[in-house]
């Protein structure tokens, strides 16, 4: 149990290397669980070691997630063990499965510990898909910490961060027993570091005093009264207040996530008039709202209105949030009465719409920014919007984490991304990921922000997984030469 709680307590710190603390020293945490499960005496030794591992790192990481169990009434807070110990514990078994992989792979404590790294990095790439998927704070987040370290995903992408780091981190292992694999295992991130330092030093600098072509609205309506009926009125006045707080308005306008607390089409009339109020005759209104997609499933949509209230194009969110918006195990009988009989039903098309000063526009509703390579196979738009929600997480790390994950989104793309909040953080990056400006925590503001230029794709665009791929082939490659150089010391 010492053992245990000590790897834990690794996991813990380095989860302080993610963001908003990005103390990268933190993640050397890691390399203290995957040198103990390449060390472990036993195959259920080494799984453990990573179960405790990603235990702590999932349960200090996601802490936030308990916080929307206390928004409005108790009715949910039996699902506190849940919330802060079950969904780490589950998301710290991906970490296990790699443990007893890796172990098992190896012949040797070093060998154990490059194939552990290798099994982690792709467990870290099944999280992001298995059961619907959950790539929320992976490990390779930890680099956005420096803008140099931050351009490599638009190398190898999230996916390849990951592995980067794992083999970083086994090669700093190594470094006792054998320099020359070692070297070997860091090659990749120093080489990927020099391009993406070379990157960020060469790009163009940002306009000090751009013009201004998107008005984001923050209206930060607490979230135990957004659905209140006899608030909606003075909530939709400080959204038409804000939008209208300084002239002239931009051509384009964004609300946040479910903006308008009402329901599609039955209050179109209202909606057209909101949108006549805000916007110039020229202009358009990007808002999300709810729509009901039949009698026991709704819609988390985004609809796009000109300056005459009339709807240009709308779209539904396509990856839902499980047991936030969805509920999987409905099958089982008392799951409707503690969760309700209505799901969110997801969308079937892409949010790209089309502006006529602006170019095409993705929107990606919340979740679906954490989501590496999402916008794979479509027309490669001109920017990035994410509309979210982030009052369920109040003031903690989850609305920072959510942030730093749309950064990384616009990096990997090469595009530029605009995030609007109901409250939280509300923010704009380039391509580069650099800021263009930001909201403060939790305030009610309205930003205005340039867009700038896409990018040409960058690598990760062109060859999506292409990075993650050789950086397996070259773990692999590590591992065998490791077992040649010991075979022919034996001989």
């Amino acid at each position: 149990m010492k053992r245990f709680l000590l790897l834990f307590l690794a996991g813990g710190i380095a989860a302080l290397g993610l963001p908003p603390a990005s103390w990268l020293i933190c993640v050397l945490g890691l390399l203290v669980i995957l040198w103990q499960a390449a060390s472990a005496k036993s195959l259920g030794a080494a799984g453990l070691a990573m179960l405790a591992g990603g235990f702590g790192w999932f349960a200090v990481s996601l802490y936030w997630i308990s916080h929307s169990l206390f928004i409005g009434d108790a009715a949910y807070l039996f699902m506190l063990p849940l919330s802060a110990l079950g969904l780490p514990f589950f998301l710290a078994l991906f970490w296990a499965v790699a443990g007893l992989v890796g172990w098992r792979a190896g012949t040797s404590r070093s060998q154990k510990l490059i194939f552990i790294a290798l099994a982690t990095g792709l467990a870290e790439w099944a999280r992001s898909w298995l059961l619907t998927g959950f790539p929320w704070n992976a490990p390779g987040q930890v680099f956005l910490a420096t803008d140099g370290l931050a351009q490599m995903a638009a190398l190898i992408g999230q996916n390849g961060l990951n592995l980067l780091l794992f083999a970083f981190l086994a090669g700093l292992g190594l470094g006792w027993e054998n320099r020359r694999q070692a070297v070997f295992l860091m090659l990749p991130l120093l080489i990927c570091f020099g391009w993406g330092q070379h990157r960020i030093i060469t790009a163009p600098p940002l306009d000090p005093q751009p013009p201004a072509k998107v008005r984001l609205i923050q209206p930060a309506v607490p979230q135990a009264e957004k659905w209140q009926r006899a608030a909606r009125p003075a909530h939709l006045q400080r959204l038409l207040e804000l939008g209208l707080s300084e002239k002239p308005i931009p051509q384009l306008v964004i609300w946040p996530e479910s903006a308008f607390a009402g329901f599609w089409p039955q209050e179109k009339q209202l909606l057209a008039q909101l949108a006549r109020t805000a916007l110039p005759e020229d202009g358009q209104l990007l808002t999300g709202l709810l729509r009901r997609g039949g009698p026991n499933h709704l819609l988390n949509s985004v609809m796009l209105l000109d300056g005459t209230g009339a709807e240009l194009a709308s779209a539904d969110k396509q990856r839902l949030v499980p047991f936030g918006e969805y509920v999987p195990i409905r099958f089982l009988p008392f799951v409707e009465a503690l969760a309700g009989p209505t799901d969110f039903a997801p969308g079937t098309e892409p949010a790209l719409f089309v502006h006529p000063q602006l170019g095409h526009i993705r929107v990606l509703i919340c979740y679906e920014v954490i989501f590496p390579g999402f916008i794979r196979g479509e027309r490669r738009p001109d920017f990035l919007v994410n509309l979210t929600n982030d009052a369920w997480f109040g003031h903690t790390a989850g609305p920072y984490q959510h942030l730093a994950q749309s950064r990384l989104r616009a990096i990997e793309e090469g595009l530029p991304l605009l995030r609007v909040a109901n409250t939280g953080i509300s923010a704009g990056f380039d391509g580069f990921g650099r800021l263009l400006g930001q909201t403060r925590l939790g305030e009610a503001a309205a930003l205005d922000l340039p867009v700038p230029a896409a990018l040409a794709a960058p690598p990760y665009v062109r060859a999506r997984q292409g990075g993650f791929l050789l950086l397996i082939f070259w773990l692999l490659g590590a591992a065998l030469l490791l077992d040649r150089s010991g075979q022919k010391r034996q001989i």
